[in-house]
């Protein structure tokens, strides 16, 4: 979100929000990669806002300086992360060789060479966006479908709505047409779906209001009155909260097999079944824990005395020799 409200000012020719900007995305890039690349396109349309047309106000403009300073400054940022990442990987070649082994596996797949697999990416897609804002989605859906003239000139327009596009609609290219199976791509778009549901729900909301207002002041009087002051008391706000109820029920009493209180019940008494398995039954001076998928986060944080620099996290078929103690 700070990479977007930076971009957002960054087409005004803010230069401190340029340099923040470039900063950012080279600080993200050492935490997720895909983030700058993601991000680029919005990047670039912003400088190039700033550039051509400068602030409103005061109509100074970008100049080659600036450009060179923010240039400068986002190597820097990426340097922080990109340094200790390959101290940690045990030096260049080690991290050069897990790059090599890291490429085939993105390269050689073919997750979208038919409609019935970008069908799938999408269904995938929209099952990560209903996991993160729940029935949000439906304010969303709701305006694409029957407010579609309104959303064509607000993308012409509004340049909010031109930043909150540019920073999903790259992404969401990739994950449709190209998209290598992993959920966790879907993270740095997320921040601006997020905002883009958030300015439905008081879209959805504000129009309930005055097309609706019989309605509108029949659920108002259900309202106790020391809240009828308040942001509650308004269309998007009875909008709001209804979603935050519904979400949150869903959350308390939903079944398993989505993100619910009784998924992560399940899953922390597992995991801490496992975790007291290990350190009761073995020395972590004459065991390494393997592990594969997202629980070697897990290993790292609970058992980081059982790890050995150099072994592999992806359990393979090739027979592991362990150095040593």
């Amino acid at each position: 979100m700070l990479i977007i409200a930076a971009a957002y000012l960054t087409s005004f020719a803010n230069r401190p929000a340029l340099f923040t900007l470039t900063i950012l995305m080279g600080l993200a890039g050492g935490i997720r990669p895909s983030t700058p690349f993601f991000m680029l396109p919005l990047a670039l349309t912003s400088l190039f806002l700033g550039w051509r047309f400068g602030s409103p106000n005061s109509g100074y403009r970008f100049k080659l300086t600036d450009v060179f300073i923010a240039v400068s400054l986002g190597l820097a940022a990426v340097a922080v992360g990109f340094i200790p990442l390959i101290a940690s990987s045990g030096g260049w070649d080690n991290y050069w060789q897990l790059v090599q082994e890291w490429l085939p596996l993105h390269t050689e797949r073919r997750d979208a060479d038919s409609l019935v697999k970008i069908f799938d990416n999408l269904m995938v897609f929209m099952k990560e966006y209903f996991r993160l804002i729940g029935v949000a989605i439906i304010p969303m859906l709701w305006i694409l479908v029957c407010d579609r003239q309104a959303i064509a000139h607000l993308i012409r327009r509004d340049r909010r709505i031109q930043t909150l596009s540019l920073s999903c609609v790259p992404g969401m290219l990739y994950f449709l047409f190209v998209h290598l199976r992993r959920k966790s791509q879907t993270f740095t778009i997320m921040p601006g779906i997020m905002m883009m549901a958030g300015l439905t729900i008081v879209w959805l909301g504000d129009r309930w209001e005055k097309q609706k207002p019989d309605l509108f002041i029949t659920i108002s009087a259900t309202i106790p009155k020391p809240f009828q002051k308040s942001v509650v008391f308004s269309g998007w706000g009875i909008v709001t909260a209804a979603i935050v109820c519904v979400n949150g029920l869903f959350f308390l009493f939903g079944s398993a097999g989505m993100p619910t209180a009784q998924d992560v019940r399940v899953f922390n008494r597992d995991i801490g079944e496992r975790i007291e398995f290990v350190r009761d039954r073995f020395s972590p001076e004459t065991t390494v824990v393997l592990t594969r998928h997202y629980y070697y986060r897990l290993v790292d944080l609970y058992l980081s005395d059982y790890q050995q620099q150099g072994l592999s996290r992806d359990l393979g078929p090739e027979a592991i020799v362990l150095p040593p103690m």
